[in-house]
């Protein structure tokens, strides 16, 4: 085999050309142009490697493929148009829904202690106690709580947690299995808008002042909130909770009419109950009775300790306009 200058030859052989410095720039020139299109396309996919000089291998100890560089001529990473005279970048993607950041959390729903979903509208400071009377002649005033659990009695808020948890701990009607700690209580009862219903007992008109005997005299509270978030916030929920003080008394009756009464003053068109479970007959009695129709059935819904079975879920609504 001789050389002479850039050209390798052999006798009987065809001539092996050694391209010059020149020829090697063109030749990764006419490379670009045509290696444009596949990169665009891939560019499209982000789930491909737009790189086609990347090999990735697969290993059965780890599915996840490393990517691996093999040495390749110089290339820009960025994209070259056709005609390599501008450079294309692919344009960034459209911003977030609704000016949200991508990393924020979307609330979860259907009783899900740690998110808040803000009312539709502001909560009504201006809402007046609601005075209703038993059926054993026991006057009640229920107090909407608009600004929050700092607005309530320390020891009535200890006392609510602690009959609370006493009934998550039965397992018989609330989904979950554990009590919350008393900070997530608080907000998550009384961080949107609640009402609290207490006996009266004298003419003073501050039925939550500090200093009463909350076991005999708060019968019960309930929440408003709403069920989903943004454009289907109209949309609220309700989770109520009678005190051992309340019992057979017809408090659950009075509070569902409060509800009904109040829903609508905070912007709310429609009710729904997403888990009233298919073995609280109480409960479900009580809603029918106002006005609420079964919309919905989850089968075998919940594990529930008065049950050996799974027990059904019933998801009733009602209009609040």
């Amino acid at each position: 085999m001789k050389s002479h200058g850039n050209i390798w030859y052999q006798k009987k052989n065809p001539p092996f050309l050694c391209p010059t410095e020149p020829e090697k720039k063109e030749l990764n020139h006419i490379l670009k142009i045509l290696c444009t299109p596949y990169r665009r396309h891939l560019s499209s996919f982000p789930t491909l490697n737009p790189n086609p000089y990347i090999y990735l291998p697969q290993s059965p100890h780890h599915p996840t493929p490393t990517p691996t560089p093999i040495p390749t001529p110089s290339f820009p990473s960025h994209l070259v148009s056709p005609h390599n005279t501008t450079l294309y970048t692919p344009p960034p993607p459209p911003p977030y829904p609704h000016n949200r950041n991508e990393n924020d959390k979307m609330p979860s729903l259907l009783e899900d202690p740690t998110t808040s979903i803000p009312p539709p509208l502001p909560n009504p400071s201006h809402l007046p106690p609601i005075q209703r009377t038993l059926r054993d002649n026991t006057r009640i005033t229920l107090y909407p709580i608009t600004t929050g659990p700092d607005s309530l009695p320390s020891s009535l808020l200890h006392y609510l947690h602690r009959e609370f948890s006493e009934e998550i701990l039965k397992g018989c009607t609330y989904p979950m299995e554990s009590p919350l700690e008393y900070d997530l209580y608080r907000t998550y009862w009384f961080g949107t808008f609640a009402v609290v219903a207490v006996v009266d007992d004298d003419e003073s008109g501050n039925g939550l002042r500090e200093g009463r005997d909350w076991e005999r005299v708060c019968l019960g509270t309930f929440y408003v909130k709403p069920n989903y978030p943004g454009r289907c916030s109209h949309v609220c929920n309700a989770g109520f909770f009678t005190t051992p003080a309340a019992r057979n008394r017809g408090v659950g009756r009075v509070m569902g009419e409060a509800y009904l009464e109040v829903a609508p003053k905070l912007g709310y068109k429609y009710s729904v109950f997403n888990l009233v479970f298919e073995n609280n007959v109480a409960s479900v009695k009580i809603w029918e009775n106002l006005g609420f129709q079964v919309i919905g059935r989850v089968p075998g819904a919940a594990r529930l300790a008065n049950s050996p079975d799974l027990v059904d879920a019933l998801i009733i609504g009602k209009s609040l306009v």
